[in-house]
């Protein structure tokens, strides 16, 4: 059975994961690992490797294809959030072929992947959330937070605490929401949704400490409430499958309010797998039609993660070992 991780980036500990699932279940398969560049990290250590266009070229769904049926792919998953709507619109295509798409529906990621849509979508639902104004259409109380419309990895988001500062970034190029500050503790919530549209588990983790948008300390907090709105959201999401992590602030007095919603695995996610989430051994067992039973509660609580920097060393003369055994050229261009 071979899995194909697109957009393999610096996602390491995720083939790491896929591999130790196909080992604990006792299958024969491979992970393939596909990025836009032949630096990524990820790509050092999957079993097969292939360079793939950018998901904004033309060329793209057709390579992603072909990767599937050269490596004789059963189920593909992709963690960048602009690669997702052109993932999802493959889905039925990949399905025709064999091939198993982890991924949400075009409607789910449509107004996930948009802010606006997103907190338009918890309002209409009732769901705790921030304020939220499109920049230049209203004013919020400062402080606010500055964000892009469409974006990820905390890329451009900025405190603003003055009128002078707002006033700047109202001529930035682009859309941008402008957003009450949430008042607590940050957590993101990793979910699974199987096949069904059952949320099987929810592990509350609370941020600790942030580096470039993701997660470097973390600790598990097995809070009911919070992961009964998290089970509740994503079973009321229109066709959300698979991992999702959402983010939200616990208040001194026990409010929750949701800021976003992202229908992909979350960085901190190695903490919910090794706290007993184990959303990659779950993608395959259901690839192959069995059943997820796992209790919705089953995972430790308080477990710490303290990440570190790590590298990965090429020597770029070498071949490389793949599955049915032989030597090939480290990576694979698809056309």
């Amino acid at each position: 059975m071979n899995i194909l991780l697109l957009s393999a980036g610096r996602r390491v500990e995720r083939v790491r994961l896929i591999k130790q699932a196909l080992a604990d279940l006792g299958l024969d398969g491979c992970v393939v690992a596909a990025d836009v560049s032949a630096n990524a990290a990820a790509l050092q250590v999957a079993d097969r490797v292939h360079i793939i266009p950018r998901c904004d070229n033309p060329d793209y769904p057709q390579a992603l294809l072909n990767i599937c049926a050269s490596e004789s792919i059963s189920a593909v998953s992709s963690g960048l959030d602009p690669e997702l709507p052109a993932v999802s619109e493959l889905r039925q295509r990949l399905a025709s072929a064999g091939v198993l798409a982890w991924v949400s529906s075009p409607e789910c990621i449509k107004f996930c992947c948009d802010k606006r849509q997103t907190n338009r979508w918890l309002r209409a639902n009732k769901f705790p959330t921030v304020r939220q104004v499109k920049l230049g259409d209203g004013r919020l109380p400062l402080p606010v937070f500055v964000k892009p419309t469409r974006g990820s990895a905390s890329q451009g988001v900025q405190r603003v605490e003055t009128e002078d500062e707002l006033a700047a970034c109202e001529s930035l190029p682009g859309s941008w929401i402008a957003e009450e500050v949430a008042i607590g503790r940050e957590f993101t919530i990793h979910t699974y949704v199987d096949l069904k549209g059952r949320c099987r588990i929810a592990v509350p983790c609370e941020r600790l400490e942030v580096r470039a948008g993701e997660v470097s300390k973390g600790i598990t907090v097995k809070h009911r409430p919070m992961m009964e709105l998290a089970r509740d959201i994503s079973e009321r999401l229109p066709g959300a499958l698979g991992p999702l992590n959402i983010q939200c602030f616990l208040a001194g007095d026990g409010s929750i309010r949701i800021t976003e919603i992202n229908p992909r695995f979350g960085g901190g996610y190695p903490l919910a797998d090794r706290a007993g989430a184990k959303f990659c051994r779950w993608m395959i067992e259901e690839t192959l039609g069995r059943a997820v039973d796992t209790p919705f509660d089953a995972w430790q609580d308080g477990l710490t993660m303290l990440r570190f920097d790590d590298a990965v060393f090429v020597d770029s003369g070498a071949g490389t070992s793949f599955c049915g055994g032989g030597t090939r050229s480290r990576f694979s261009q698809v056309p």
